[in-house]
């Protein structure tokens, strides 16, 4: 025969800024850019936005990131056209970056940075 046991519920601690003062009914959190939202990228390529960051990975198992604005402002120069060369000289251009930093995982601060690069 099993025994049924009621584990009781333990109530969360809330931060005294979550509590005092409340927040007005009108303030609205938007938390929507969390979320990952795919942009349009050649065939072999995605490209993911997701909290003010684009990632951009391609062929040959590299990735690299950098600001949103950044990314949009340089696809505005392309003038909105997407193509593949476009991608491969961000890429480029990140990973010439990352070794004049001597250092091929950096972050932080920078605005286009590798976050992973296969052999």
């Amino acid at each position: 025969m099993r025994r049924v046991v009621e584990v009781p519920s333990v109530p969360s601690l809330l931060h005294p800024w979550q509590i005092d003062p409340p927040l007005p009914t009108s303030v609205c959190i938007d938390l929507s850019n969390h979320l990952p939202q795919f942009l349009p990228s050649p065939e072999g390529w995605d490209v993911c936005k997701r909290n003010g960051r684009v990632t951009i990975t391609g062929p040959g198992h590299i990735a690299v990131g950098m600001d949103a604005a950044q990314y949009g402002m340089l696809l505005d120069q392309q003038a909105q056209t997407l193509h593949e060369a476009f991608l491969n000289s961000v890429v480029a251009s990140c990973r010439c970056k990352a070794l004049l930093m001597g250092n091929i995982m950096c972050r932080g601060a920078d605005t286009c940075c590798p976050v992973y690069v296969a052999s």
